[in-house]
């Protein structure tokens, strides 16, 4: 009996949803969908991540000044945290975790910084179409260098995702504005500074010059895309079930964090740190968010973008180059040429010859997965 009416219970639950759905139309604006997506996906995203920097920095208060003790797993506790933190907002912006999509494909395929198919209901059920889940504006710029999403969704996600990053930092320092006073006093006598209370929430420098910095940064965010680009690869992915690509993705920025993090801190997601400077430049540390350290604000926005861009060409090199077969289109070249040779004259040697050139130009640009999985105009 009980087993029925929880059974009944859960049917009249999704009706009730799907009926809320339809009575506001959700179904009929899919780009609306993947929009709120993101930007949700992004704020629990941010919560997560700042709250493990918070609470690892912060047990000083509860070790009676006693820094030692928290140092040694300092590194290993906030790199978990934010790995834990990308899972469960891809999770939660992808309606279920059935398959990250952080390449924008339609098959329920993983993706970092992205996540696409929802758990179990597939893509008819689903109110998105497959591209939300990126979570981090550098993934959605490198997505649409390679055709995997339309660059309608460039600007939209960036801007939501910077106010996903936000209001998740805003919502922390809410819960925790209490904490934060607390550790105020006893670092820096209730002032809220930078080099204080200001580094339980944005990316500061180590004792080194902007430029080491910023080569830092390319250098963590070329490694970031490029794996996270093999990993959400359809010719690789098929080999990969969608949980484990959630769980590589995790461990990957694991990795990056415990091991690439001592010169300038999480820089993995410009949204992130400019969003949390943004807040709390409002809330109490005003503009030294962004003077700090030099002005030093500019680095962590603009290294991913460039690691982005690098991380991109490497994947197309070593890995699109193995999947893109040019012996069919030399097979049709040679044939075209000595068509030519032997009827010079002949229109229809010539039509012939631009009819298949149009073909292989046709069939490379569609290429699965390397540069263009959907078949979605760009524009």
């Amino acid at each position: 009996m009980s087993n029925h009416n929880d059974s009944i219970h859960c049917t009249r639950y999704h009706t009730f949803i799907k009926q809320f759905i339809h009575f506001i139309h959700l179904t009929k604006w899919p780009f609306l969908c993947d929009c709120l997506n993101e930007f949700i996906g992004t704020t629990i995203f941010i919560i997560f991540g700042l709250g493990v920097m918070i609470q690892t920095n912060m047990n000083i208060i509860n070790n009676n000044n006693d820094n030692n003790n928290n140092n040694n797993g300092q590194y290993i506790s906030i790199s978990m945290g934010w790995g834990i933190a990308k899972i469960i907002g891809l999770l939660i912006s992808t309606g279920g975790g059935g398959g990250t999509s952080a390449d924008g494909t339609g098959d329920g395929t993983d993706g970092d910084g992205g996540s696409s198919g929802g758990g179990g209901g597939g893509h008819n059920n689903r109110c998105h179409d497959d591209h939300s889940g990126l979570l981090n504006p550098s993934i959605t710029f490198a997505y649409c260098l390679i055709g995997k999403l339309s660059l309608r969704y460039l600007i939209p996600y960036t801007i939501l995702q910077l106010f996903g990053s936000i209001l998740g930092t805003y919502i922390i320092i809410t819960i925790y504005w209490e904490n934060i006073q607390m550790y105020a006093k006893l670092v820096s006598n209730g002032k809220l500074e930078m080099n204080t209370t200001g580094s339980l929430l944005v990316n500061l420098p180590g004792p080194i010059s902007h430029s080491s910095c910023l080569w830092d940064s390319i250098l963590s965010n070329t490694i970031y895309i490029w794996i996270i680009l093999i990993i959400t690869d359809k010719n690789i992915s098929n080999y990969i079930s969608n949980e484990l690509q959630l769980i590589y993705i995790g461990l990957l920025i694991m990795g990056i964090n415990g091991s690439l993090s001592l010169n300038i801190g999480i820089g993995l997601n410009p949204a992130s740190d400019l969003g949390a400077r943004i807040t709390i430049s409002l809330c109490g540390w005003g503009i030294q968010a962004f003077k700090a350290y030099n002005y030093y604000f500019w680095l962590p926005i603009i290294g991913p973008y460039i690691g982005a861009l690098i991380g991109t060409l490497f994947y197309g090199f070593t890995i699109c180059i193995h999947f893109i077969s040019f012996n069919d289109y030399d097979h049709n070249h040679t044939n075209n040429k000595e068509c030519t040779m032997i009827d010079t004259t002949s229109n229809y040697c010539q039509s012939s010859l631009i009819e298949e050139m149009n073909e292989d130009l046709f069939n490379i640009t569609e290429i699965d997965d390397c540069f263009t999985d959907s078949k979605e105009i760009l524009y």
